[in-house]
């Protein structure tokens, strides 16, 4: 199959899209300053690992792997939003229309960009 991308396009892309939903997130995370110390340092365990499993999908021989990880934890909390789990006293609101949209959208723009036909980079010798 044809490559879509070069290496330099990949790692443009790969760049960008962790900068721009890295911002997206701090935004989000505004909205969180009624929080208690615990409440707030949970969200961000969460929302760390998630972070962290996504860069996980770039970065590591276990591509797929992580992928299904992702796609679990972003499962599981849209699956408490619509059951109405109320998650360290955030609200579902919140959840629905903050938090989960913007993890869904990186998380399958990430999809796009690690699984799509590349240049293939020569491997270091070691």
């Amino acid at each position: 199959m044809k490559p879509w991308m070069s290496t330099s396009e990949y790692e443009a892309n790969k760049n960008g899209l962790n900068i721009f939903f890295g911002a997206i997130i701090g935004v989000v995370m505004a909205g969180v300053e009624d929080l208690t110390a615990f409440e707030f340092g949970m969200l961000l365990m969460i929302a760390g690992g998630f972070v962290v499993s996504l860069l996980y999908i770039g970065a590591s021989r276990r591509r797929i792997m992580y992928a299904v990880y992702a796609a679990v934890m972003l499962a599981g909390g849209w699956w408490m939003a619509v059951q109405g789990a109320d998650l360290l006293s955030l609200t579902r609101e919140w959840l629905i229309t903050r938090m989960l949209p913007a993890f869904t959208v990186w998380y399958v723009m990430v999809l796009v960009v690690e699984f799509a036909p590349r240049e293939k980079t020569e491997a270091p010798v070691q």
